[in-house]
Formats: C-alpha cells, sequence, structure tokens
C-alpha cells in the first residue's frame, strides 16, 4: 500500500496520544515513532513487551496513561477556552 499522509502530521494541532507495542506486527512500531516524531506535542508511550494490542495487555498502565492524558487535555482546554472567551 503506497498510501503516505505524512505531511500532514505536523499540522496536526490537538493533543496526540501514540500507543506503540515494540512487538507489534500488524502496525509496524517504526510507524509509531514515525508519528510521534512528526506530530508536535505528542505523547508516545511503548509498550514492552507487546504486540498489536499492548494497551489491553497492559491495561492498568494503559488505564492510568489514558486518565492523565484525559485530564491533560481537559485543563488545556479548559486553560485555553478562559482565555478566549
Amino acid at each position: 500500500m503506497a498510501f503516505d499522509e505524512s505531511a500532514t502530521l505536523p499540522t496536526i494541532a490537538i493533543p496526540t496520544l501514540v500507543v506503540i507495542g515494540d512487538r507489534d506486527k500488524t502496525t509496524a512500531p517504526e510507524a509509531g515513532h514515525h508519528i510521534a516524531d512528526r506530530v508536535p506535542g505528542a505523547l508516545r508511550v511503548v509498550f514492552s513487551p507487546a504486540r498489536h494490542l499492548g494497551l489491553f495487555e497492559y491495561h492498568g498502565p494503559f488505564d492510568q496513561i489514558l486518565a492523565d492524558f484525559t485530564a491533560s487535555c481537559t485543563a488545556t482546554t479548559s486553560a485555553t477556552s478562559a482565555v478566549t472567551t
């Protein structure tokens, strides 16, 4: 498949969480690193050893990471909204 949307990645202006399984054979870990390297401010999480469903294999840590990430997004959005209104 020749689909490549790499040029769009630097234009993403919303909080982005990139979850990578270091042994993923469905989505190569390099693809996740490529995305995380190019999206401004992206948070990269690598689970090891983990395959494609590392977020299920490590559901406890993933739950906490997602909760923290979501809270930081909410705090940023609230702060931005307060400034712009």
